[in-house]
């Protein structure tokens, strides 16, 4: 599912959309506009219009290294990276972005 740019839905509320008409949701691909964060030290990340908050996981080997994001620390940024699937049990999603990619946010530029 693609939603516009600025759409500022959770992804909690389109979960509870695909589980009320009996599906299951799965691992969620997203790019997201916001500000990387390292509150002592965890690379943390704060989504644009909601205020959400993500733990930002990278992998050096698949992804952007460490460094280079802590580095962008208070930046507007665009993340790339993929959000997994809720627990079987567990209602909403994991508060989790396991990175990418990330670029520099231009106004009127897709940010990539």
């Amino acid at each position: 599912m693609r939603l516009k740019r600025g759409n500022t839905v959770r992804l909690e509320q389109l979960y509870d959309v695909v589980t009320s008409k009996g599906f299951t949701p799965k691992q969620a691909k997203v790019a997201v506009l916001g500000e990387i964060m390292a509150p002592e030290g965890k690379l943390r990340f704060k989504v644009s219009g909601t205020g959400q908050f993500f733990d930002l996981q990278i992998d050096s080997a698949a992804g952007p290294d460490a460094a280079q994001v802590e580095k962008q620390t208070g930046r507007t940024l665009v993340v790339e990276g993929v959000i997994p699937a809720p627990g079987p049990k567990k209602r909403g999603t994991r508060n989790v972005i396991q990175l990418t990619a990330w670029g520099v946010h231009n106004e009127g530029q897709s940010g990539r």
